[in-house]
């Protein structure tokens, strides 16, 4: 899994990769930088707005402190004339109150442009006030009397023999805001900030307080007028060449002060203003999106720094209260700073600081590039020359631009390298050449000879291509061990050598195989010479050459064919072929390949392509040939043998698949069916009463098949599992088989036989040198092979050797079975002789059960 997911780096260079890792984790470091260093400012610029923003509104608020006490101040100096007076009848007191506010106005407060009025308005319902306008800075009269008739007059000066400029009829002092409250609770108070028609802002709020004569008797309301214009002018003055703004707001978020002279309102004219608070701008209706944008702090009112955009521009506010120290409810300070004005150089610092490190960024990458670049070119250089040793001319020379150590000891290292493989090259083609053991060549290296003998002459070829094997070769490895082996293949050689005529190749292809080459055009006649050469070789029948003795088992296999460098495998191949029939029909056979013999080793794979799925297509099956006691001519046991069945092939023989199986090694899962399916039908009739319990089933086992090891296991647990006694089983094993006889083998064979299983010689007689293991294995049973019992009656030599096997079954206590009766006269000879039982179609062939005859039944 990890390599499919690094196979995409073989698409790259190592200089790519290297220089993007370094590109990536410097770009990385880069923009980390930057941001940690965006962050510090950011938190740096927070820190330093809340401080600036802070200071300028503990200013603010400091100011309108001292700006808010002065209508208090007002009011206290006139609270404190009036302590002093008896006001027994207030009209004659008109006279010295209007001094008394004159006095206040113009002498006390003559400096102080914030108050714009002090009056006093009486319980009886009088009213008198003096005022200043802010324009001339003169003072004026207003007042409600007897001598005005009970109507408010507005005078332009302090007489009051002017003509006033307005009077108003009907006003009732006692339900103004600012008397009415104070009246009634008899405590100072501020009004709401009102629109105010005497004022050029107009924009003012009122302070009222009870006012008291010497007797201590209640007077009236004493009201002063503050202009919040002047406060608004200060606020102007205080963000001025900054782009600030700060304004104040009431517990309405009406605005009642601002450094934007938008919101300045300049009507003088005169009149009585609505106390209420109606008629001034909320900060919802603000036309200034800056201003409006400060709804929502107004509306949480945070404790810290906001940050607000308006128009692409960015502010920090902060909201400050200050109406619960002065007693106005809700009044707060809005301050607003713009962040350039707070960052300064900042900005500019900082695209700096950016430019400068994409600038070090981009000479860092150039000088990682030409870095790479000294260390990568000197070994693509290497790199490309490495294609050299293919052709085993590598040579490089030492490389100029290996500037570095590393490199320099790289070059060194593949130039001492390049000589080191020069001699490797050279011992591996000898090895593969050559056969380290023989000295002969390998099919490599006739491959190499004949490729340069095709290339030195045009002409030449080679006429006839054979493939030598020796049968018994590892049979002689395993019984005296890999050094007599050695020195039988030498010996076999030599003897091989002397029948071959002068100037033939000889190669050796595997451990016991070997490839002769006849070069030049061979005659038929002299392939048939050759063939016959061989036969007698391996027979022993060669007498023109002396083999001291030593006995060569095997077989050959001819091509008579033009071979050249091209169609040498495909030679090779068809002459293993050959070799393969050849080594079928027995020791000695030579065999010339022709097409008929590729079209059954074509028939043979398609068959065991069908062969591997025959278990699961349920295409074999079993049948039982009985074995007849020769005297009672009753049966005692049987065979199983097994058939195949295949839509395609139609029935096919034993004598076909079962060899293709062992060769496959599909013989052991096949094997383990036979033992399943026979033991399943076996204890069938024997539980059916069919059988009598000692009746014997012989089963054909194949050497493969015994040699595993978990083969004693598989065998029990199926007698177990369909309650079939041992001795009901004998396990019948080729007489070949006993030749590759090993401790395995033995041990097997003997474990079987200890457990109650029989153990039977099939096919007795058929092969050679079998007495001297009839010693060494265990068995119960020996059967003769068919061949010499089908022609006991016209062979009388035959008849010896079927007489002689009868005496040596009665000299190891077992009894006979002669296999292949085909005729009364064969059985009734066999029983003469001596011979026990027999098995054959004379009797009966192989059937499944379902056809068998009743057991009970004398057979003829």
């Amino acid at each position: 899994m990890i390599k499919n997911k690094l196979a995409f780096i073989e698409n790259y260079s190592l200089k790519t990769i290297v220089l993007s890792v370094f590109v990536f984790f410097t770009t990385f470091m880069v923009i980390f930088i930057l941001y940690l260093q965006f962050q510090q400012e950011n938190h740096a610029l927070n820190r330093m707005s809340e401080k600036v923003i802070t200071s300028k509104g503990e200013t603010v608020k400091s100011m309108l402190e001292h700006y808010i006490n002065v209508p208090k101040q007002s009011n206290a100096a006139v609270a404190t004339s009036l302590k002093a007076m008896d006001f027994s009848d207030p009209n004659d007191q008109m006279p010295v109150i209007k001094n008394m506010l004159l006095q206040t106005m113009g002498q006390i407060f003559s400096g102080d442009k914030y108050l714009s009025m002090v009056a006093l308005g009486t319980k009886d319902g009088h009213y008198i006030s003096v005022g200043r306008n802010n324009v001339t800075d003169k003072e004026y009269l207003i007042l409600k009397s007897r001598e005005t008739k009970e109507k408010l007059n507005f005078y332009n000066g302090l007489s009051q023999s002017e003509e006033p400029r307005e009077s108003i009829a009907n006003y009732d002092v006692s339900r103004r805001p600012w008397f009415s409250y104070v009246n009634e609770s008899k405590k100072a108070t501020w009004t709401k900030a009102y629109r105010d028609f005497n004022s050029d802002s107009g924009i003012s709020i009122s302070y009222s307080s009870p006012a008291y004569d010497k007797n201590n008797h209640y007077i009236g309301v004493i009201s002063s007028d503050l202009r919040l214009s002047r406060f608004s002018r200060y606020l102007m003055e205080l963000t001025e060449n900054e782009n600030n703004v700060i304004f104040i707001v009431n517990g309405s978020n009406q605005i009642i002060a601002s450094s934007k002279d938008d919101f300045l309102i300049s009507d003088t004219s005169f009149g009585i203003a609505d106390q209420e608070g109606g008629g001034l701008l909320s900060v919802m209706d603000s036309s200034d999106p800056l201003i409006k944008s400060t709804v929502k702090i107004l509306q949480n009112s945070p404790s810290d720094v906001e940050r607000i955009e308006s128009n692409g521009s960015m502010f920090f506010g902060k909201v400050m209260p200050v109406g619960n120290n002065l007693n106005l409810p809700g009044w707060r300070i809005v301050i607003l700073s713009a962040q350039d004005d707070l960052t300064g150089d900042l900005r500019s610092n900082r695209i700096i600081t950016i430019i400068l490190s994409f600038i070090i960024f981009a000479v860092g990458t150039l000088i990682a590039v030409k870095l790479l670049t000294m260390v990568t070119n000197p070994i693509l250089d290497i790199a490309r020359q490495a294609p050299l040793i293919a052709r085993r001319k590598w040579k490089p020379q030492l490389n100029s631009q290996a500037q570095f150590s590393e490199i320099r000891v790289l070059n060194s290292s593949f130039m001492q390298m390049s000589d080191e493989l020069e001699g490797m090259f050279l011992k591996l083609e000898e090895q593969l050449n050559i056969d380290e053991e023989t000295k002969l060549m390998t099919r490599r290296g006739l491959q190499g000879k004949l490729r340069e003998c095709y290339e030195e002459r045009s002409d030449f070829t080679i006429g006839l291509l054979a493939i030598v094997g020796l049968s018994n070769f590892n049979t002689i490895t395993s019984s005296l061990g890999r050094r007599y082996g050695k020195d039988f293949v030498l010996r076999f050689i030599h003897d091989l050598q002397t029948i071959l005529p002068a100037g033939t190749w000889l190669a050796r292809d595997a451990d016991e195989r070997f490839i002769i080459c006849y070069p030049r055009i061979k005659t038929q006649d002299f392939c048939l010479s050759e063939q016959h050469k061989f036969e007698r070789f391996f027979r022993g029948m060669d007498t023109e050459h002396d083999t001291d003795g030593q006995v060569y088992a095997g077989n050959t296999g001819f091509v008579h064919d033009v071979i050249s460098p091209e169609n040498l495998n495909e030679s090779i191949m068809d002459a293993h072929i050959a070799f393969k029939f050849a080594r079928s029909k027995g020791n000695g056979y030579s065999m010339l390949f022709h097409s008929d013999i590729r079209a059954e080793e074509i028939r043979n794979i398609n068959m065991l392509r069908h062969l591997k799925s025959a278990l699961s297509l349920n295409e074999f099956f079993l049948v039982f040939q009985p074995i007849v006691s020769l005297t009672t001519r009753n049966i005692t046991g049987a065979e199983c043998l097994i058939r195949w069945r295949n839509a395609e092939l139609g029935m096919v023989g034993p004598d076909l698949f079962i060899p293709l199986a062992e060769d496959t090694g599909f013989i052991v899962p096949l094997g383990a069916w036979v033992i399943e399916s026979a033991c399943a039908q076996i204890s069938e009739k024997l539980s059916g009463g069919e059988w009598p319990n000692d009746f014997k089933v012989h089963i054909n086992i194949s050497l493969i098949q015994l040699m595993q090891r978990d083969f004693i296991h598989t065998l029990f647990s199926t007698l177990a599992r369909h309650n079939v006694t041992p001795q009901n089983i004998s396990i019948e094993i080729t007489e070949t088989s006993m030749m590759k006889e090993t401790e395995i083998l033995t041990t097997t064979i003997r474990t079987i036989r200890g457990m109650g299983v029989s153990i039977s010689i099939d096919d007795f007689g058929s092969g050679f040198s079998s007495l001297s293991y009839l010693h060494k294995l265990e068995f119960d049973t020996l059967k003769i092979d068919k061949d010499f019992v089908s022609d006991v009656l016209e062979d009388s030599r035959n008849e010896s050797i079927v007489s002689a096997v009868i005496r040596l079954a009665d000299g190891f206590n077992v009894p006979l079975v002669a296999e292949g009766v085909e005729t009364a006269e064969v059985a009734d000879k066999l029983q003469a002789m001596g011979c026990q039982k027999a098995q054959g179609y004379y009797f009966a062939r192989p059937m499944p059960l379902s056809e068998w005859p009743d057991i009970g039944k004398t057979l003829p």
